[in-house]
């Protein structure tokens, strides 16, 4: 053990002269923000180190570190960023041009103002091409041209599509992933040079600075937004006025482990040899940069100095093992306040949350009524203005039933996560910290995980959906029966006015069994979490959930109000009638904590569409949107198409006569 800690001693001794040989080496480097730098190409190189340092690859870490300590200390922003590309130049109808050397591009691509420089190339005739870039940006171009480009006196012809507008100020055209295999490319990241068996060149890195075209545009919007969405400090609420002093960093006073999701106040020290800060003075402390983000987060926040020229700092581990925080440890950037004016203001937003009225009003159409009806049903809604719902923030949480999950085994089922498109990782984390802020998941340290993907909805938006295909398939079945669907159109024969009510995200509304939760965990690049409540695609989720309503509608079938689900139903005869039946509902959902959403609520209509069938007083017809499916079905080919077209079909076989004669020849 003596061993151990004297080993451990002089790796952090020698990790000391390492970051002070670099802050020697660049005495006049200054910081740069980040949100002026052009985001191009991913880098994760320094992720992938600081993940293998804590594991198995210590010794292969250490070396790089040895001949990279550049990703370890600040670095001079003028020789080195993460911004930097691997650049070669190449000539094009004798004109000297910078060629970006890019894997995750799939065409190669020239720039507007090389190809009017040109003349020598021919056009290649072909349909419009859609180039897509990282960040989700659509371009398209209609021109591609075929030229000669020389690498090192070797002449290589290959195709390019031209962009609309210039691609950089670092580059001027971008050679693919189909250009390194068409003429059998290697590139050697080691050596830092591209080769084949014809020609070898080397590349050096070129600092991408930030220009005024779209692109930077677009990052630097991309950048002040993930600033302002993840601060500590409410702008809105401290006016901070920063001093022209630069920032400074500021490291690790002692050692310090912090415990698995915890968060401790870790004490700092200034790199601050000018002495251009005062004792007791206000300072803004921020995360050096983003290269721990996925093991601890530092909270952006304001501290004062003392007299040895320290502060404090909180972290918070994320993670479900410790984190260690070494001596002298660049930790954070420290920036000076010339003035802070805060204004106090306790429990605002909560305050404001438990006072928030639905207007009924602007949320359900009543036009078609009467104004005395009007009156009555407005004032109804009002009264039980608690059962309701606009968005996943309010939902309410029913524990009459809890949700439970019982497995054929009890081996963990496990995957990796999906990848995320890059223009999708906002969304990712947008939804993620939704359902942590609504308390739908929690942080998870199960042994069970499961992928997520982002569904898109009709309108636009996206949907975050678990793959729990494996989950399900150890899953006992719970045989809890739905309603039978034709009993319950039969149920509403005989009435005249008509009222559905949807529940807000229904499922989430349910709780689930405290001891299996474990069983919901879900994947993310952002960590682990499990599911607090029921969720889609769970296998049995239907089942529970109607077990869930028949309990809190019991006795109320006999009044023709039906559920399926979380799709209610309510038939009545009269508009007193209606009137008692809807209070009666809203009583058992807010006695079971359940809320409906108003924009997907309509009241007394002579006419409504439930579950694929149209209904009106005395009569049934089928869903003219299904019927129009129908028709436009396209004739199936295949033994599974005839099987899907006749499952469709079958669904209204009360409506057309003679249908199994119709349908004998297709099955």
């Amino acid at each position: 053990m003596e061993l151990l800690v004297q080993q451990m001693a002089l790796l952090n001794e020698q990790l000391s002269k390492l970051q002070t040989t670099g802050e020697n080496r660049y005495p006049s480097r200054q910081a740069v923000p980040q949100n002026n730098r052009q985001i191009i190409v991913s880098t994760v190189g320094s992720q992938v180190i600081s993940k293998q340092i804590a594991g198995k690859e210590q010794e292969i870490c250490k070396t790089m570190l040895d001949k990279d300590p550049i990703l370890y200390w600040p670095f001079d922003p003028c020789v080195f960023s993460h911004s930097s590309l691997p650049i070669i130049d190449v000539l094009m109808n004798n004109v000297k041009m910078k060629a970006l050397l890019d894997t995750g591009a799939t065409m190669n691509i020239l720039s507007l103002s090389i190809f009017n420089k040109i003349r020598d190339f021919l056009v290649v005739n072909g349909s419009q091409v859609e180039l897509k870039t990282i960040t989700g940006l659509t371009i398209y171009s209609d021109t591609i041209i075929c030229v000669n480009m020389n690498i090192n006196d070797t002449c290589f012809k290959t195709q390019f599509v031209v962009a609309g507008t210039d691609l950089s100020p670092t580059f001027d055209l971008i050679l693919s992933q189909n250009f390194f295999q068409c003429f059998n490319f290697v590139l050697d990241c080691k050596s830092s040079v591209l080769r084949n068996d014809v020609v070898s060149v080397s590349w050096n890195f070129h600092r991408m600075f930030p220009s005024g075209n779209s692109a930077n545009s677009l990052s630097d919007d991309f950048s002040k937004q993930k600033l302002n969405s993840d601060q500590f400090l409410d702008n809105e609420k401290c006016d901070i006025e920063m001093s022209s002093v630069n920032s400074i960093t500021g490291r690790m006073v002692t050692k310090i482990q912090i415990p698995a999701f915890s968060q401790k106040y870790v004490e700092i020290k200034l790199d601050d040899n000018c002495n251009a800060f005062t004792v007791d003075q206000p300072i803004l402390v921020e995360s050096l940069n983003d290269k721990h983000s996925d093991s601890f987060l530092i909270a952006r926040s304001v501290s004062n100095l003392d007299v040895k020229n320290r502060c404090v700092a909180l972290v918070c581990n994320l993670n479900d093992s410790p984190v260690n925080l070494n001596k002298n440890m660049a930790l954070v950037k420290i920036s000076p306040i010339h003035k802070v004016a805060c204004i106090e203001n306790v429990n605002n937003v909560s305050s404001e949350k438990s006072k928030r009225q639905i207007d009924w009003a602007t949320q359900v159409d009543l036009n078609h009524l009467e104004d005395e009806q009007k009156l009555k049903v407005m004032n109804l809604l009002s009264k039980y203005n608690s059962v309701s719902a606009q968005n996943i923030s309010d939902l309410g949480q029913c524990d009459l039933i809890k949700h439970e999950i019982h497995l054929s085994d009890q081996i963990p089922v496990r995957q990796k996560p999906y990848r995320v498109p890059y223009h999708l990782k906002p969304e990712m984390r947008s939804q993620i910290n939704v359902l942590l802020e609504a308390w739908i998941i929690q942080a998870s340290t199960s042994s069970f995980s499961a992928p997520v993907i982002l569904v898109k909805k009709s309108d636009g938006s996206y949907r975050l959906v678990a793959d729990l295909r494996k989950l399900n398939a150890k899953t006992v079945p719970d045989n809890y029966p739905l309603p039978n669907l034709t009993e319950m159109i039969d149920n509403l024969s005989g009435a005249k006015l008509f009222s559905t009510l949807d529940l807000t995200s229904g499922f989430h509304q349910m709780v689930m069994k405290p001891d299996h939760t474990k069983y919901t965990a879900i994947a993310t690049e952002f960590g682990l979490f499990e599911y607090k409540r029921l969720l889609f695609g769970l296998r049995n989720a239907s089942a529970s959930f109607q077990r869930l309503m028949n309990l809190v509608l019991a006795g109320l079938n006999e009044f023709q109000i039906s559920c399926y689900i979380d799709d209610l139903v309510i038939a009545a005869g009269s508009f007193d009638e209606y009137l008692a039946k809807l209070e009666m509902v809203f009583q058992r959902l807010q006695k079971a904590n359940l809320k409906v959403k108003p924009s997907k609520c309509s009241f007394l209509k002579d006419q409504i569409t439930y579950l694929g069938h149209t209904v009106r007083e005395g009569q049934v017809y089928p869903d003219k949107k299904n019927l129009d499916s129908i028709r436009e079905a396209l004739p199936p080919k295949t033994k599974r198409q005839v099987r899907s077209f006749l499952g469709l079909t079958r669904f209204y076989r009360k409506f057309i006569p003679k249908y199994s004669e119709i349908a004998l020849p297709l099955t």
